[in-house]
């Protein structure tokens, strides 16, 4: 988690980080990856730390009876001191009256209001099928009517587990999806999982299942102890920890980090876990080697200690406000009712490449955040993920994505497949505006359209173009968009812009690359200008070479558009085809080239002295077998400067992009 205030940042304790070098190939690099970064080493609290560093210094863990006890003390702490960050202060009402909660003492499911329950959500990963699990319930629930309480008797560890902290937290209702959601009733069930942000958002604290071998099921795991608690109550959590005295000081080797026991954690990598984490006020992360409570002032657990504050929350002379990137995102976006589409970028980025059991689950699972930002931020809504609100600039996405899934329009990012291995995606542009955008889908004759076509210019605070060139703060620009109406048939928008057709080219491989197992190879040698035409297998997939990738117009001039960024050298292709092609696409790509349609162009007007005037066009490629595409599927995002568009020719027209 990031301190906002550089004042409280720079009272945290400093950590050494530890880097082994292999020697004589004694250690693996799989050794390296995982040492490197763990252990890391800290002072000793209370006794060796530095007064103007007291905060999250090191201190040896004991049992995880210990924990659960310091979990209730932070809790009750949190209710006393952190109203400013911790409390539901955006002022908005639940849109269901009533939920399914476990009453805790009766071992019953009960309706309850949760804007005034004192209640518990669990996130974790289903261990088996929907399917499975349902039936499943359907067994226990008919136990349960014969004999009340039984479902819970019978339930998995993990749950068991999560029933006896709330008792320790003294919370007596308990939110699990599994028992909770009515799936025999399909109207219900919709309701309460398009509600499932807001029912993490109410609840008192989210227990976070984050072991690697936490599940709903036991035998998913194969392990029967699997849960969010060991078995062990007794096993001493520290020792792994190392204390050793230099020059009079103390000190201590730590646990994995929380960022750690995150990465190593399946529930990061779930779809469905993701808004659960953001959404959530307050969090008890139960990991493989700890507790961590997690909330608007900061990360908690034992083997953090704070010199004279010991364990404790309360720093009054501190302005403890804190954001979090795998969880509790939602009290930085949520405290505004500005519109921000960094808001909505970085939870869609971060989403993209979770892993679902069912693909017509991808809106579903990511619904609770962007039904909250609709009713916080005051916009119209989001369509097929995409929000109404700077329309043009989310239809811009790139990044590393492979296959369609066919359940969702091509232009929207939930159609196509993000490999979970691969970076996260990313816009290559994105608005900070001033006042008020210029991009917005409007309603109008129970249609949409974009109502401010043309070129405006306007002030901005910032206009983040990620390559080549750096960040840009306070300037001048012209904005120039592309008139965009949804249609009737919802996944049909048609746009009317510049349009211009560019040849593709493929050159010859300067570097050896690796195989891809399970795809075709594009041969390293290959030059479409001047090797013998290939018979492409229309069927297969093959590895899309977007290094070899060039656009040609009709004056034989050619664009590379592969650019390194300049705050982390990573190479960012400007031509953003799909990871992977088909035989078929390979074939049109190369016989007849690609359309682009312009969806914003941007042109700096005038801005600090440090800033290098840029004058860029953002535009979509057109899957279509028309010589001149009418309508057409998205195949591609692209960036290409202002001269490469121009000398296109292009020209305007219309397409139906479905």
């Amino acid at each position: 988690m990031l301190y906002l205030n550089r004042d409280t940042g720079d009272k945290v304790a400093t950590k050494l980080l530890i880097l082994v070098v292999a020697l004589e190939d004694r250690i693996t690099k799989q050794e390296m990856s995982s040492t490197w970064i763990w252990p890391q080493i800290q002072l000793l609290s209370p006794d060796s730390i530095y007064s103007s560093r007291p905060l999250m210094n090191g201190y040896k863990a004991t049992t995880i009876e210990t924990s659960l006890e310091l979990l209730s003390k932070w809790m009750k702490e949190c209710d006393k001191c952190h109203d400013a960050t911790c409390r539901l202060s955006d002022g908005q009402v639940p849109t269901l009256k009533h939920i399914h909660v476990i009453d805790i003492r009766e071992k019953d499911i009960v309706e309850r209001d949760p804007s005034n329950t004192r209640y518990a959500a669990l996130s974790y990963v289903w261990g088996q099928s929907r399917s499975a699990m349902r039936d499943q319930m359907a067994i226990r629930q008919q136990a349960n009517d014969e004999v009340p309480g039984l479902f819970l008797d019978m339930a998995p560890k993990v749950i068991k587990d999560a029933v006896h902290v709330c008792n320790i937290l003294n919370i007596p209702y308990l939110w699990i999806d599994f028992y909770c959601i009515p799936y025999g009733d399909p109207t219900r069930q919709s309701l309460e999982i398009d509600a499932m942000g807001e029912i993490y958002r109410y609840s008192n604290i989210t227990f976070i299942a984050g072991s690697p071998l936490s599940s709903h099921s036991n035998e998913a795991t194969q392990d029967s102890d699997s849960g969010l608690l060991p078995t062990d109550f007794a096993r001493d959590l520290g020792a792994e920890q190392r204390i050793e005295t230099i020059k009079n000081h103390r000190y201590i080797s730590t646990l994995r980090s929380a960022l750690q026991q995150f990465a190593d954690s399946n529930w990061t990598r779930r779809g469905w876990t993701m808004q659960e984490g953001q959404l959530a006020r307050r969090i008890a992360f139960f990991g493989q080697h700890d507790i961590l409570f997690m909330c608007g002032a900061g990360c908690s657990r034992e083997a953090l200690h704070h010199g004279e504050h010991g364990h404790g929350l309360i720093f009054p002379e501190l302005d403890l406000h804190c954001l979090g990137t795998n969880v509790l995102a939602a009290l930085g976006w949520l405290n505004s009712p500005t519109w921000n589409f960094a808001d909505y970028s970085t939870i869609q980025e971060m989403y993209r490449g979770r892993q679902l059991s069912f693909e017509s689950d991808r809106l579903r699972a990511i619904s609770g955040c962007l039904n909250i930002i609709s009713r916080r931020k005051g916009i119209r809504g989001f369509l097929h993920g995409l929000p109404s609100r700077d329309f043009h600039f989310a239809l811009l996405w790139s990044g590393e994505y492979d296959r369609p899934s066919g359940r969702f329009p091509s232009w929207s990012w939930a159609e196509w497949h993000t490999p979970s291995h691969t970076r996260a995606p990313h816009y290559l542009i994105s608005p900070i505006p001033e006042q008020h955008s210029f991009s917005n889908i409007i309603d109008e004759s129970e249609e949409a359209e974009h109502g401010n076509q043309g070129r405006f210019e306007s002030d901005l605070s910032g206009l983040i173009f990620n390559v080549p060139d750096r960040v840009r703060f306070k300037y001048r620009c012209a904005q120039n968009f592309a008139h965009i109406q949804p249609l009737k048939q919802e996944m049909v928008i048609a746009i009317t812009s510049e349009m211009a057709y560019f040849f593709v080219d493929i050159v010859p491989d300067q570097f050896v690359g690796g195989e891809h197992e399970g795809y075709k190879k594009i041969p390293s040698a290959f030059d479409s200008w001047t090797s013998a035409p290939v018979e492409w297998d229309l069927n297969a997939e093959y590895p899309t070479p977007l290094h070899r990738l060039y656009l040609r117009d009709s004056s034989e001039k050619s664009y590379h558009g592969w650019h390194r960024r300049w705050y982390d050298g990573l190479i960012i292709p400007m031509l953003n085809f799909p990871l992977t092609l088909r035989g078929s696409t390979l074939t049109w790509l190369l016989s007849r080239g690609i359309w682009l349609i312009k969806i914003i162009e941007v042109e700096s007007l005038e801005g600090d002295d440090d800033t290098p005037p840029f004058h860029r066009v953002f535009c979509l490629g057109i899957d279509s077998s028309d010589s001149v595409p009418s309508s057409g599927t998205r195949m591609g995002m692209f960036c290409l400067p202002k001269e490469v568009w121009d000398r296109a020719g292009p020209r305007e027209g219309k397409v139906e992009l479905r």
